[in-house]
């Protein structure tokens, strides 16, 4: 083949080459899939996975709850120089009292309640209501005094200065005033029993600024056995 033919086929090879490896003018390359996720990835935690409150909510931070409530007078209140003779003679007394040709002892209403707190302070009884315990609507009101704490070594209650240390469980004592209950049957109903009840107690206390309101279950006034004479 001589050389101009050669140059020639050359060329024409080259271009038929080129026009080959050339995309056609309405060519659109395919998409890239998304890479797969591994099947050993942690799977997303659900929605209603409970989450633990933190510690700076009031639910969190303080506990009260009212833990028995015992409904029976209010006692006088012996004068303080005499209390340790009194307590020496309470034996002496309640067994004279209850013998025959005496009288009825007077049993003091009590309030015993659970309290803990995550912060110390200093432990508050605001306010003090009585609720009729079958419609728990407000029937009167009445008084918290003596507060104490249970001393579990020496298995009885002790004064207790309502200084409450951060995080430890108490249990505290009051004294129940009266049930001021003068304007019960116009709060309540006539036929609402001032002296059986059912009654509830409700609180509203405080350690260090931080307030909850409480309430006891239902209770009612409790009888001392009676004696013979």
């Amino acid at each position: 083949m001589s050389s101009p033919r050669l140059a020639a086929f050359v060329v024409l090879l080259i271009a038929a080459c080129a026009g080959w490896e050339a995309p056609p003018p309405n060519y659109v390359a395919p998409p890239v899939e998304a890479p797969v996720p591994s099947r050993y990835a942690q799977p997303p935690p659900p929605l209603d996975t409970p989450v633990p409150p933190p510690l700076d909510t009031p639910g969190a931070e303080l506990r009260v709850a009212i833990a028995s409530v015992q409904l029976f007078d209010d006692c006088p209140d012996p004068p303080e120089a005499e209390a340790d003779a009194d307590a020496r003679m309470e034996g002496k007394r309640e067994a004279q009292a209850r013998s025959p040709g005496y009288g009825q002892p007077c049993t003091q209403s009590t309030v015993q309640l659970a309290v803990r707190s995550e912060r110390s302070g200093r432990f508050r009884i605001e306010a003090v209501r009585v609720l009729d315990g079958a419609r728990q609507r407000s029937a009167g009101s009445s008084t918290l005094r003596t507060p104490t704490r249970w001393r579990a070594d020496s298995g009885a209650y002790i004064p207790w200065d309502e200084r409450v240390p951060a995080a430890t469980d108490l249990q505290i004592g009051y004294k129940l005033g009266a049930l001021d209950l003068s304007r019960a049957n116009k709060l309540v109903g006539p036929d609402f029993n001032t002296y059986a009840g059912p009654f509830m107690l409700e609180l509203d206390v405080s350690i260090d600024g931080r307030h909850q309101t409480i309430r006891s279950t239902t209770f009612t006034r409790q009888m001392d056995d009676m004696v013979e004479t």
